[in-house]
This record gives C-alpha cells, structure tokens and sequence, in this order.
C-alpha cells in the first residue's frame, strides 16, 4: 500500500515542489531585475544632472575668465564689455530626479535645486541676450557715427558725447551689473548643489559610479566664446 501510495503522489508533490520553486525563481529574478532597473534610471538621472550643471558652470566660467575679468572694474564696461553670445541653455528634466522626495535630510531639496540653477543660467542667457541686442543694434550704430569724425577722441569721451544722459547707458549699465552678478552668484552655487547631489547618490547607491563635478581646465589653447 505503501508503495502505491508512493507511485501515485510522490510525482504530483513533485510537481507542484518544481512549480513552486520555479515561480518562486521567477518572482524574485522580476524583483531583482525590477530593482536593478529602478537603480539604473535614478543612477542615471543623478549623473545626467551633475553633467548638466558641469555644462552650464564650464560655460559662464569661460563667459567671466574671456569676458568679464578683464573689463571688471572698468567705468565704461557697459559698452566695453563685448555682446558675445552665451551658449545655449542645457535642457534637463528635474523630474527624472523625483525619487529624492522619498529619502531623508535634506535630499528631497535636491530636485528643486538643480531646476534653479538651471533655471538661473537661463535667466541669464535672457539677460546677456537683451544686453547683447541694444550693444548692437543702437550702441554699435551710434557709436560707428563718432569714428567717422575727422578729430580721433578718447573712448569715454566718446561715450559720454553720444550717450550722456540717454535711455541707452542707463539700460546696457543695468543689464551689465545684473549679467556680472548673475554670473558671479550662479558659479558659486552651482559645485555647491552638484555636490550635494553626488553624496546623496553614492550614500544610496555606493557600489555604482556617480560622475565627479570637474570643471574644465582652461589650456593654452583654449577656445574662446564668440
């Protein structure tokens, strides 16, 4: 009987032990494969963010080192400081970044951070665009009027003849401060975020590469803005 009873179920249990163990294997390979997918996108995002804020830092540093510097303290840098385009803005999702939100300290600030910067480099970019459109558009004109006299005259002599009072100083003076300012304050609190960012990253993520903020280093060769 026993013997029977052994031919007619040990091959059922059997059974069922296989499909068990085998659905058993396939939800945890789904988990597992789930959760390395899960790891990838934010691993991602977070290394496309500080990529982005490299971008933009690598930009306005090379704008104030080519054109700031060297007319900083210059009384007329509202006209000697050259309408040299900025690169375009860098598009990123902040919201690729939304897992931030679940984690403690001051990680779920993160998102919001990396969109304001971003979001300052474009306000500036508006700023240098404007500033960009006056200097050509009516300094440039007027100013070409004044090289044409047969007497040669200093610059700021020049400036203030042509400019002295007018709409026009008053305009490219403000947009030139807020453009120094805005460049100032923006390369300053960029590497601040970038590296907040990446320690939230290696603390969650510690055996996956999270990309380092490193600036470009200006060669001899360096290629210029403009």
């Amino acid at each position: 009987m026993h013997e029977l009873w052994h031919d007619l179920w040990a091959p059922a249990i059997a059974a069922t032990l296989g499909t068990a163990a085998g659905a058993a294997l396939a939800f945890w390979l789904d988990r597992h494969n789930r959760a390395v997918r899960i790891e990838d996108e934010r691993v991602t995002a977070t290394n496309t963010a500080i990529f982005a804020l490299v971008r933009i830092w690598n930009d306005l540093d090379a704008y104030r080192r080519q054109e700031i510097e060297e007319r900083r303290n210059r009384a007329d840098r509202w006209y000697t400081l050259r309408p040299t385009p900025l690169p375009e803005p860098v598009a990123f999702d902040a919201a690729s970044l939304a897992y931030l939100f679940e984690l403690g300290g001051d990680a779920p600030t993160l998102p919001m951070e990396v969109d304001l910067e971003l979001g300052k480099y474009v306000s500036l970019h508006v700023v240098a665009t404007e500033r960009n459109r006056i200097h050509e558009q009516e300094a440039q004109p007027a100013m070409e009027v004044t090289e044409r006299s047969p007497v040669a005259r200093p610059l700021e002599e020049r400036l203030i003849s042509v400019f002295g009072g007018s709409r026009v100083i008053v305009t490219l003076q403000g947009l030139t401060d807020d453009l120094i300012k805005m460049t100032d304050i923006s390369l300053a609190s960029i590497p601040v975020v970038a590296e907040k960012l990446r320690n939230v990253a290696i603390a969650q993520h510690p055996k996956r590469k999270i990309i380092q903020f490193t600036p470009i280093e200006p060669g001899p060769n360096a290629q210029r803005l403009g």
